[in-house]
């Protein structure tokens, strides 16, 4: 009984290596038992459908979220437009800001979806040493004007002996980065503080 499950106990290792985003590799068979060899030749076949889905679910998202760009970059500029003609009520107005606010989310949806699709198709591989406190001294250069009407207090507390480095991708890290400062001072109250502490492992942001 051993020897002739032996392919079997095999097949169920190969069987939990499996996962969608790999190709499938050949299954190492030797058995001369038919109903196994059916048994690989199904479970091979099924694991090489549910990869070819996983791929074109990736493409699928990458390709809508690129055709989604263009349309919903028109409608903004349209509501823009709108949003600036004399005629309009007060009433009209906050309708207007109403959907500028909700486009606004969906557009945020298909960066992102757009970002993760890219991420799963490798498309950031490549890494390089980025000094943490550097960028975020240039996010805040840019910030501190958007949100300028907020008057929030910023200050950094930083260890310039040793500073906090890491290896990684540049863009992604940008993205990162950019997307917990922009939170922090969103969600600060008006002539609050934003404080870095910042060292050679650590990154920390805190707001009122």
């Amino acid at each position: 009984l051993k020897r002739v499950f032996r392919q079997l106990d095999n097949l169920m290792s190969w069987l939990h290596n499996i996962t969608p985003e790999k190709p499938i590799e050949a299954i190492p068979s030797k058995t001369k038992i038919r109903e196994f060899r059916e048994l690989e030749d199904a479970i091979y076949d099924m694991g090489n459908r549910s990869h070819k889905a996983y791929e074109e679910q990736k493409q699928f998202i990458e390709n809508a979220s690129h055709e989604l760009q263009t349309p919903l970059a028109i409608v903004q500029g349209k509501i823009e437009m709108l949003a600036e003609t004399d005629n309009l009520t007060e009433e009209q107005l906050r309708e207007l800001d109403a959907i500028y606010t909700t486009l606004g989310r969906a557009v945020k949806l298909n960066k992102s979806l757009l970002l993760l699709a890219r991420i799963e198709n490798g498309q950031y591989k490549s890494t390089e040493v980025v000094d943490v406190k550097t960028m975020c001294d240039a996010i805040m250069d840019d910030l501190q004007e958007v949100y300028a009407h907020k008057q929030i207090h910023y200050y950094v507390t930083a260890d310039e002996k040793h500073p906090f480095i890491i290896s990684c991708n540049f863009s992604l890290a940008q993205i990162m980065l950019n997307n917990l400062l922009k939170n922090a001072l969103q969600h600060s109250p008006v002539g609050g503080t934003l404080h870095l502490n910042i060292c050679s492992n650590m990154l920390q942001i805190k707001n009122s």
